[in-house]
């Protein structure tokens, strides 16, 4: 954060303030590899190969990424950091590590993200050859998103503590004990996407928006990062980027005039304190929630009696809006219906028993279910549809569905289920479909996509396509919980 004049220049949420505690190190990868705080820190390329001629700057998860191209022997790019080696050491300590990352290739065993070695030093890699897994140097495995070999982002952060040792992938703790770090002196320079103990392991894919604390983060903290997939900038969350918005503040007789720059979509609480050093969870709230009206926001409060007081303007997402809601503990007006000649099977509403799930999502009473009591049956081609909702509001951008679905069912390209969504009252499809259901889960999980942009702007069905073969019956689809959302104004 920046301090001028008594005037604090923030860009941060009011939970993640605390995030600058024990921040060693940060780099943004906006096409250089500059570091956040200390000079030195500076990064340098060191490639060969197709990892010199092809490794380069690409759009990444916030602004820009790094592309490491590695892929063999001859073929290797990582980040080597500068300054004093010595201060990403932790010898003895506690240390976490925050990075997001995309996997071109799994071309080797113990590809790295980033490390500064082995031997009792810390790095986080792929452990061995296992198309899945993440390992936080000797002590702790856990199961990551290595496989996922389609551009698609994801997030890790490696906790090493003297309390044990904490691997988070995509905002959820995936491995833990109780272990604890004792990291040893390391002796060389920390590399991002590739281990300086040893050579040829270097990462292949786009890395981004890398963290590095000598204290454990917790678990609050890892969540507001990850942000439920969005993502949340190291930059943003804590007011280390190149323009954090302004806050001034006008002596007007009585009272005190603040004025900042607002964007859509996120609110603002105003803090203050008598005491510029103290922990920024302990500043007072002078008031909070404030809706942005951007671009600039003004706000009038009444001078305090104080000879010296400090404000600070907090930014957060604002929580989505929500166009429609159903729990399924009331009926709403869904319509189920039966698309094939046999009859046996439809969707139905209310408590799941004798296969399936025994509960509906978080242990509510109610679901929907293909057959809630029994298997679904051969041939099956059953279709349920929403009640209408409205999605012509003006300035619409954005619609997110959100549901939790339970889905036993035997997996593409035999039984698939399908979320479509209708104009209100036919069967004509708006855009492409939602996503397909293909692969099998027994067990509750939430299932988030946004609706096509043919949507916007018409009253809508949402459907829920089930179809079956001839081979295997399972317990079914289950749904709960459906939601759809779009973004505060």
């Amino acid at each position: 954060m920046t301090i001028a004049a008594g005037i604090l220049l923030a860009n941060a949420g009011s939970s993640n303030a605390d995030l600058i505690d024990g921040l060693v190190e940060y780099w943004e990868f906006d096409g250089d590899y500059s570091a956040g705080i200390t000079e030195e820190h500076v990064g340098t390329l060191q490639a060969k190969g197709t990892g010199l001629t092809e490794s380069g700057f690409v759009p990444g998860k916030f602004g820009q990424g790094i592309d490491l191209e590695s892929s063999d022997a001859n073929n290797q790019a990582s980040v080597v950091i500068g300054g004093d080696e010595n201060d990403f050491d932790f010898t003895g300590g506690s240390m976490s590590l925050s990075i997001w990352y995309t996997t071109e290739s799994l071309y080797r065993d113990w590809q790295t993200l980033a490390g500064k070695g082995e031997n009792g030093s810390w790095r986080l890699a792929r452990n061995r050859t296992t198309p899945s897994q993440l390992k936080i140097s000797l002590w702790l495995v856990g199961e990551g998103e290595l496989d996922q070999q389609d551009g698609s982002w994801h997030h890790a952060v490696a906790v090493v503590d003297v309390s044990g040792h904490f691997l988070y992938v995509d905002g959820n703790l995936v491995a833990s004990n109780a272990n604890p770090g004792n990291i040893a002196e390391g002796g060389l320079s920390m590399q991002i996407g590739g281990n300086p103990q040893a050579a040829n392991r270097g990462w292949d894919g786009i890395i981004d928006d890398v963290a590095i604390w000598d204290r454990a983060l917790t678990a609050d903290e890892v969540t507001s990062i990850w942000n439920d997939g969005n993502g949340a900038s190291i930059a943003n969350l804590i007011g280390l980027g190149d323009l954090p918005f302004r806050l001034s503040i006008a002596n007007n007789g009585a009272n005190l005039d603040f004025e900042w720059e607002s964007q859509a979509g996120m609110l603002y609480n105003l803090k203050s304190s008598t005491d510029l050093a103290a922990d920024l969870s302990t500043w007072d709230l002078e008031e909070g929630d404030i809706p942005a009206t951007p671009s600039t926001n003004l706000k009038t409060i009444v001078r305090p009696g104080d000879l010296a007081r400090y404000y600070r303007v907090e930014e957060f997402p604002a929580p989505p809006v929500t166009i429609f809601s159903d729990d399924f503990e009331s009926d709403l007006g869904w319509t189920a219906s039966v698309n094939d000649a046999n009859g046996l099977t439809n969707w139905q509403r209310g408590a799941p028993s004798g296969v399936g799930p025994t509960t509906g999502a978080n242990g509510s009473a109610t679901c929907f279910g293909t057959n809630l009591a029994s298997d679904y049956e051969f041939d099956a081609n059953i279709s349920l549809r929403s009640p209408a909702i409205d999605l012509t509001g003006a300035g619409l951008t954005k619609a997110t569905l959100t549901f939790q679905h339970f889905p036993d069912i035997e997996g593409e390209p035999f039984d698939n289920g399908t979320i479509r969504v209708l104009m209100n009252g036919t069967v004509t499809q708006l855009g492409t479909n939602v996503g397909t259901v293909t692969a099998p889960g027994a067990a509750w999980a939430e299932y988030s996509a946004d609706l096509p942009p043919e949507a916007l702007g018409q009253m809508i069905q949402l459907e829920f396509l089930f179809t079956s073969d001839d081979v295997q019956n399972q317990a079914g689809w289950y749904i709960d919980d459906v939601l759809v959302t779009t973004s505060a104004p």
